[in-house]
């Protein structure tokens, strides 16, 4: 078999119906006329070549309506991480993204 197919995908899947405390940077600035539109989240850096959001979603169809939105105002995606999922004692400290290991 050939090494260089095989690889170990470790994929962390939020579930879809709990809430969770999401951040997503997109690149450039949201404009604070769309703030209403992007549910619960808020700003909370945003640089010229930038904007950082963070909030608490319901669920995963929020967080999609949120990335449609940002979609619309044609803001690429830079990252997006669950940060805490279900109950305010989960530890926001370990980010759950996806990642990929060779």
């Amino acid at each position: 078999m050939n090494d260089s197919l095989n690889f170990f995908c470790h994929i962390v899947v939020p579930v879809l119906d709990k809430p969770a405390v999401y951040r997503i940077t997109v690149e450039g600035v949201v404009p604070e006329s769309w703030i209403e539109r992007l549910g619960s989240m808020e700003i909370v850096s945003v640089t010229s070549a930038a904007t950082t959001l963070e909030g608490r979603l319901p669920d995963q169809a929020a967080l999609s309506g949120v990335l449609e939105t940002l979609y619309h105002l044609r803001l690429p995606l830079l990252e997006v991480s669950c940060l805490v999922q279900g109950g305010p004692d989960e530890s926001a400290s370990h980010p759950k993204n996806f990642t990929q290991e060779k």
